[in-house]
């Protein structure tokens, strides 16, 4: 300590933010030499320091060496003066130190971080108001500063009427701002502090506590672990058996899924049949494919939706009511995709006209209205969709050899129309490197061999420039 007890700055810190911690340390050294009345005379007009300020510079970068810590004193002694008496005048030495903590700053980064402030929750307008000058202090603004705090301010704090206020008044100020946003906050603080209600002394009874709720381990309706009451499986339909509150995983039904649908005269050999969709619109824009049905002498057109994804044919009731087929009872249930049932009023075999040969065709009955559908199995059988386990190469060279033969040029002529209200545009030539010169001359000779372009030698109006790209191969 001094005379006066005063204790100077302590040592200066490496760690975290070294630029912000010169700064304070800066600013702490600079107001301990001022308390101990440790100043100097200012320069004069041409920027020359009195003499008498020489040993008050000694023995103030004497004092900054004691304070400022040994890491420091080393990055002290590294620095290079361009005049020896530099070193020893400590307007000289704080500078040096600046340009060490504060190399030079990206102004567009800085300016980034800077409109990307916001009022953290719960933070008084004074702190952010704080740390908005600091970061404006590194974007440079100049006269524009206090106009780029009021803005940044303005659109960063967190309450959205005070924002809207301030944006309603076209003369606020930085300071009123600030003032507004600070009456605002008091007066909230203070409402709180109003509102809260009073402690009152009462006993209490206390409930008892309420019993841990019982746990279902290995659910026979679901075959999970979970509370009583919570199961999954409650309200869900079984895949395999269609029946609610349990999954297909534990249903104990001895009837069998099957996933093909048989075309024979006798009854279905299958208990569940999915279809992954029956819409009452058949005039969607999906796969269809439109069929004639017979019967006894009886035709209809159907238009059908091909699906794949279907374990069965579906048809209307009315349309085998119509060619007066014999509906037989049918024990296949109809499931949606999503495990809703349809209903199913019977089975019927029917012909279907494919290219002149009748083939008979298994169809499971639903309602009025939904759209006819063919399945899997049938799309095969009709020849429709057939299964590819993979194609090469060559099996499309051998198909469709047409098209891989000759260089593609049409018979005929192409007329290229042009808007007549744009302007011609004459690009000049692109340079060509000299290595792939005579090679792009042997590739234009060929083309024009072969009939792909013609050469030019007559002004046109538009010219564009060619661009040459090698491939791998050369």
């Amino acid at each position: 300590m001094d005379a006066l007890g005063l204790a100077p700055p302590s040592q200066l810190s490496f760690d975290g933010n070294q630029a912000e911690n010169w700064r304070k340390w800066k600013r702490s050294f600079e107001n301990f030499l001022l308390a101990i009345n440790s100043v100097t005379q200012p320069a004069d007009e041409h920027g020359v320091y009195p003499a008498a300020n020489g040993p008050i510079w000694r023995r103030q970068i004497a004092i900054l060496r004691h304070c400022i810590g040994e890491d420091a004193v080393e990055v002290l002694d590294q620095f290079e003066f361009d005049d020896e008496e530099d070193q020893d005048r400590l307007p000289d030495v704080l500078q040096k130190f600046d340009e060490y903590f504060n190399p030079r700053r990206n102004a567009l980064f800085e300016w980034f971080v800077f409109w990307s402030l916001t009022q953290a929750e719960g933070e008084p307008i004074d702190m952010f108001v704080k740390r908005l000058k600091t970061q404006a202090a590194m974007c440079e603004f100049g006269d524009l500063r206090d106009m780029m705090i009021l803005c940044r301010c303005v659109f960063g704090i967190s309450n959205l009427k005070l924002k809207e206020k301030l944006l309603q008044d076209p003369g606020v100020t930085l300071n009123g701002a600030i003032g507004l946003i600070r009456a605002s906050e008091i007066t909230k603080s203070q409402i709180e502090s109003m509102s809260a209600s009073k402690s009152i002394a009462a006993i209490e009874k206390s409930a008892p506590p309420a019993p841990a709720p019982r746990k279902i381990t290995n659910c026979k309706y679901c075959g999970y672990d979970h509370i009583k009451g919570k199961c999954p499986a409650y309200g869900q339909a079984c895949r395999k058996c269609g029946q609610k509150n349990h999954f297909m995983k534990v249903c104990t039904s001895t009837r069998k899924e099957v996933s093909t649908v048989g075309v024979e005269e006798g009854e279905p050999s299958m208990n569940q049949l999915f279809i992954a969709l029956v819409s009452d619109d058949n005039n969607q824009d999906s796969w269809t494919k439109e069929y004639d049905i017979v019967n006894n002498g009886r035709r209809r057109n159907v238009k059908f939706k091909l699906d794949t994804g279907a374990q069965a044919n579906i048809l209307p009731m009315s349309v085998a009511k119509d060619l007066g087929a014999e509906i037989k009872p049918s024990q296949a249930r109809l499931v949606s995709y999503g495990g809703d049932p349809i209903r199913n009023y019977g089975r019927v075999i029917l012909s279907i006209n494919s290219q002149g040969d009748l083939q008979p065709v298994a169809f499971e009955l639903v309602d009025e209205g939904r759209c006819p559908v063919l399945g899997l199995t049938t799309c095969v059988k009709l020849c429709i969709v057939r299964r590819v386990d993979g194609v090469t190469t060559e099996d499309i060279i051998s198909e469709y050899d047409v098209c891989f033969k000759g260089i593609g040029r049409l018979d005929r002529e192409h007329e290229i129309k042009i808007d007549p209200s744009v302007k011609p545009v004459v690009n000049r030539a692109r340079r060509i490197p000299l290595s792939m010169t005579e090679k792009v001359k042997a590739e234009l000779q060929k083309m024009e061999d072969w009939g792909i372009i013609a050469k030019v030698d007559e002004p046109t109006e538009w010219v564009s420039s060619m661009v040459v790209a090698e491939k791998k191969d050369g």
